[in-house]
């Protein structure tokens, strides 16, 4: 039976589920700060997030359980996109489904290149981005890390 995948915007409801995914090991150590998060500079984090009207923070779900975190920070230029699985979800081919289809998503209001910046051993990371359509565009240090930077652009 194929799973219902939905998506909605995040919610104040969401913030212990977010600090639990965001303090996750494989999160962490994919991370660019790769500290354990405190939760009072979570909860700072999130309030600036929910209110903030250049910030698309998405939640996907499967069969009405929250499975992952797409977010979308707007830049001058670029919206800056990331992805954080629940690690009940891993490694069941969904990653690139929530990546697709929060693209269209995005592109549906939005006409701004997509970026995402991966550390260069995020193998599965790169894999999906790449699948999704993302090219490489640029390697770079950022935050003391070999960094690739992947764009989409919205097909005109």
């Amino acid at each position: 039976m194929k799973p219902k995948i939905t998506y909605r915007k995040i919610t104040n409801k969401d913030i212990d589920l977010l600090f639990e995914w965001s303090n996750d090991e494989l999160t962490r150590e994919n991370s660019f700060n790769t500290n354990r998060i405190d939760y009072v500079e979570h909860q700072e984090w999130f309030l600036k997030k929910i209110n903030n009207k250049n910030a698309l923070y998405l939640i996907s779900e499967v069969n009405n359980i929250p499975a992952a975190l797409i977010r979308f920070d707007m830049e001058k230029d670029f919206a800056l996109m990331g992805i954080n699985l629940d690690k009940k979800f891993r490694g069941k081919g969904l990653s690139f489904i929530f990546l697709n289809d929060c693209c269209i998503l995005f592109f549906e209001k939005y006409k701004l290149p997509i970026k995402a910046y991966i550390k260069d051993n995020n193998f599965a990371s790169i894999n999906i981005f790449l699948k999704a359509g993302f090219i490489l565009e640029e390697t770079i240090v950022y935050k003391n890390q070999k960094t690739h930077v992947y764009e989409k652009t919205a097909k005109i």
